[in-house]
């Protein structure tokens, strides 16, 4: 009986000791600095941050600052202290993007290597969120692509860690005003379909060997013809000049999308040539609204034309190729099979 006690303490003992080294290992494994640091890397870059939180953003790189404001439920882009419409979409992207972002490799602790990995103040790109009080509640210092092209090398501008991110920030830390600008002309959920009637007016020559300016004038509706709805010249017969539903429905989708390549904020009416336009395109839709795109002065630069919409306070400079697509020669718009 004291020989089988024995026996039983013993086992006990050595149960205990072995739970005990069990625990130790698994405890050494779980918080070794390899895997504390594994751990940390899979953890968010931020972790409490919301969109309905972000009131201002600021991307800087170098001396080129680009802000975007939220100014009721819209956002706006700052150019020359102006505002103009921002894309909602990519600064939604944006936010997600950064929302979601997690640490994906720690890189160093030591502020030795900001410039190493371009995240010190002086050659990174810096991305800064405000809220509704000015506060900045983010500020990250982007560098140079990690390794493999995988994420960026980022800092947080509060803390002396590099990490690697989980995905790359290139393509939105973009400092140009127009990457930012929503520069559609029209309604987004304008669509050709909806244009009912276009009146073209214009005095512009695209052609450099014309010596004369282009005269055109004239109207088009689609109308109710014997069932069938029909482009036809306003004031002619559509039996004896027939217009080519395919061309004229392609003036139609061309406007309603119609995009510029930048704001204007630094040039005045008169000299854009806005004051007394070269072309005016108006069109009506289907509910009864009317637009007028009026073309200004030409512009070397990229050959481009000042244009605005009228009634708006604001301009852009649009690319020739657009409004050559639109600003035709009636002829060029029959259907000459149906003529023939």
């Amino acid at each position: 009986m004291g020989f089988d006690l024995t026996i039983k303490k013993k086992v006990i003992s050595l149960s205990i000791i072995l739970a005990f080294l069990t625990v130790t290992y698994v405890l050494g494994i779980v918080f070794s600095p390899e895997n504390v640091q594994n751990r940390k890397a899979q953890e968010p870059v931020f972790a409490i941050l919301n969109k309905e939180s972000v009131a201002r953003i600021e991307i800087i790189e170098g001396d080129f600052p680009v802000e975007l404001e939220k100014r009721g439920e819209d956002w706006v882009v700052l150019i020359s202290s102006m505002a103009f419409p921002a894309s909602e979409s990519r600064i939604d992207s944006l936010l997600d993007l950064v929302i979601a972002l997690k640490k994906s490799q720690v890189v160093s602790e030591n502020p030795e290597n900001w410039q190493n990995f371009e995240v010190s103040g002086e050659n990174s790109k810096q991305l800064k969120l405000f809220n509704k009080t000015g506060q900045v509640i983010a500020h990250l210092h982007i560098g140079k692509s990690g390794l493999g092209s995988k994420g960026n090398y980022i800092r947080l501008d509060s803390s002396n860690e590099i990490i690697q991110s989980d995905r790359s920030l290139n393509f939105y830390i973009n400092s140009e005003e127009s990457f930012w600008s929503d520069l559609r002309l029209f309604p987004r959920d304008l669509t050709g379909e909806d244009i009912i009637r276009i009146t073209i007016r214009s005095r512009i020559s695209f052609s450099e060997h014309e010596e004369k300016l282009n005269g055109l004038d004239y109207t088009m509706v689609l109308d109710n013809v014997s069932g069938i709805e029909t482009w036809q010249v306003y004031g002619m017969d559509s039996s004896l000049f027939p217009l080519s539903p395919e061309k004229v429905d392609s003036i139609a989708n061309t406007l309603a999308a119609f995009e510029g390549n930048e704001f204007i904020a630094d040039v005045v009416q008169d000299q854009a040539g806005l004051a007394d336009p070269v072309a005016e395109i108006e069109f009506t839709t289907i509910d009864d609204v009317s637009y007028t795109l009026q073309v200004g002065a030409h512009s070397q630069e990229k050959n481009q034309y000042f244009i605005k919409v009228a009634g708006q306070s604001y301009g852009y400079k649009a690319a020739a190729w657009r409004l050559e697509k639109i600003l035709v020669p009636l002829e060029t718009l029959a259907n000459k099979e149906q003529a023939n």
